[in-house]
């Protein structure tokens, strides 16, 4: 229980420091909003990449597949 504890507050610790990183490089401007608003644009380019990446997978598979029959 307490190792959970110990990763958790790392995870908020790393967190706050992105959160803190993110402020020099865009000014003291940033509001938390807008961090969030760019952790979602980075979270649906990273969905978008798994699907191209599977849409790869499936057609060398199938490529592989048709050039061994």
């Amino acid at each position: 229980m307490a190792s959970d504890h110990s990763v958790l507050e790392a995870q908020v610790y790393r967190i706050l420091q992105l959160f803190d990183d993110l402020r020099q490089y865009f000014g003291s401007t940033i509001s938390p909003t807008e961090v969030f608003s760019v952790a979602d644009l980075l979270v649906d380019l990273h969905e978008i990449a798994n699907a191209t990446l599977e849409v790869i997978s499936l057609s060398v598979t199938t490529l592989i597949d048709a050039a061994a029959e």
